[in-house]
């Protein structure tokens, strides 16, 4: 819990960019399901192409958070 705390208390583009790395390993999950599912007739196409707009989402916000000079305003 303390660990929590203090990253709370840090530096907060550190904890986004954190954050997106998580939602990173719960996209590589999405990425390997969709392929599975992706020869189900109707639900395929769907689920694949929801799958590479969230890998899509994670990289950019990513590589925003990691390449934006100006500090990110978030109130605690």
């Amino acid at each position: 819990m303390d660990v929590l705390k203090a990253q709370l208390q840090g530096n907060k583009q550190e904890l986004l960019v954190n954050i997106v790395k998580v939602e990173a390993v719960i996209t590589f999950a999405l990425v390997i399901c969709s392929f599975v599912v992706a020869a189900t007739a109707n639900a395929g196409f769907n689920c694949v192409l929801t799958a590479f707009l969230n890998v899509a989402f994670v990289g950019g916000s990513y590589y925003v958070l990691k390449n934006s000079k100006a500090p990110i305003a978030v109130r605690s």
